[in-house]
């Protein structure tokens, strides 16, 4: 019993020194390190669309937090990053984003900072994505510790931003027949109209993620609001008509690539307006 003891005694000593060690290599001998927070299953690649936010609001902020592998200390440490212009769609600086923290920190006494960009939704980012890429940057602080994952890094993320919305479960069901084929910017169009003049808790939102729009708005509400639209689209192009001002006709998606861009119409039931 005796001997049984003293080797469950030097097995706890054996495990504690093992986790000691374990720290130790943690901290790298006093260096400190930073990455971004958790990126598991984004492969480093992040999204931020300006499709389900009222067509109002023409900046979004991002936030990406950083954590610290090593010590925290006493005195704030500043840290570095740089952003390199993607050459698939390059997203530029002062145009279609702006820096909100050219000179972040991590504080005395905390573990994270933080880098802060504005996006800013301009027509080019309506009409296709922008990416950038940002990368934290090695300095006299801080160092990279954190090891590669086998399909990113964790002191990179590439940021895309755009328009796009999520698919409608409800169009084909109860949207088609009042409003007609889908297109984004039909969709866009009668939400927005909707949403200022009939109906304000129809926002984007609600418009695109809500599983409540086929059954507490329903096909007979639908059938209201295409009938609303057409007619606004009728007297539009009425206007446009008498003045020679063919903006103001309202243009939908072309149906093909290539081709032109044909005025918007709603569905079939929505012709009797005139």
């Amino acid at each position: 019993m005796k001997k049984y003891l003293i080797n469950i005694i030097s097995l706890i000593a054996l495990i504690a020194t093992m986790s000691g060690c374990g720290k130790e290599m943690i901290t790298y001998s006093g260096e400190s390190g930073i990455f971004f927070d958790d990126l598991r299953g984004t492969d480093g690649e992040l999204t931020y669309s300006f499709g389900i936010i009222p067509a109002q609001v023409k900046e979004g902020i991002v936030t990406y937090q950083v954590n610290l592998m090593g010590n925290v200390v006493d005195y704030d440490r500043p840290f570095k990053f740089r952003i390199i212009e993607n050459d698939t769609a390059p997203a530029l600086v002062d145009v279609d984003y702006k820096i909100m923290t050219p000179d972040p920190v991590i504080k005395a006494g905390e573990a994270t900072g933080s880098i802060e960009i504005k996006l800013f939704r301009n027509r080019l980012v309506a009409k296709k994505f922008k990416i950038f890429e940002i990368q934290l940057v090695e300095n006299e602080h801080f160092k990279f510790l954190y090891p590669m994952r086998d399909e990113y890094s964790m002191t990179t993320i590439y940021q895309y931003f755009d328009e796009s919305v999520p698919y409608i479960n409800w169009w084909n069901s109860i949207g088609v027949k009042p409003f007609g084929k889908y297109s984004d910017t039909k969709s866009n169009y009668i939400c927005d109209l909707v949403n200022a003049e009939l109906d304000p808790t129809i926002t984007r939102e609600r418009w695109y993620t809500s599983n409540d729009m086929q059954t507490t708005v329903g096909a007979g509400r639908m059938k209201y609001f295409g009938l609303y639209v057409q007619k606004r689209l009728d007297e539009l192009a009425a206007r446009a008509a008498e003045t020679g001002d063919m903006s103001l006709i309202v243009m939908d998606e072309p149906e093909k690539e290539g081709e032109e861009p044909k005025p918007m119409r709603m569905g079939d039931i929505s012709q009797a307006v005139k």
